[in-house]
């Protein structure tokens, strides 16, 4: 089945709350904008065709401990590429689509937030 290509991406920190923060204060926060792969000659009716996409965070205050020592930030990294194989590839480099997401082990999240209306491609090993 064909997805449209995915034009952009969003980031969101997780609600929960890191296991060595005690006192469940501290936060997820977003490290600035994903930065995104785009390749270099495909466009769609969106802008850039994407290959990947990369989000930082960091969970910042909380303590551990007991009288509390206050916990250094803790900093996590995700990186979306293509869930499968597709068609429409460049330099041999899968496209994301439009459903593609990546969730890391404390709920942060990067996904495609917005996709071409236009331009599609197929997965290979699908009809």
């Amino acid at each position: 089945m064909a997805k449209f290509v995915a034009s952009s991406v969003k980031a969101t920190a997780s609600g929960s709350k890191h296991p060595a923060d005690l006192n469940k204060t501290g936060k997820w926060v977003k490290a600035g904008q994903p930065i995104v792969e785009q390749a270099p000659a495909a466009k769609s009716e969106q802008g850039p065709v994407l290959l990947s996409a990369t989000a930082s965070f960091t969970y910042l205050g909380g303590s551990c401990s007991s009288p509390p020592i206050p916990l250094a930030p803790i900093p996590s990294t995700i990186t979306l590429k293509p869930k499968t194989a597709t068609k429409l590839s460049v330099n041999g480099q899968s496209v994301l689509l439009e459903d593609d997401e990546q969730t890391d082990a404390f709920g942060n999240k990067l996904f495609v937030s917005g996709a071409s209306g236009l331009m599609k491609s197929g997965l290979y090993g699908t009809s």
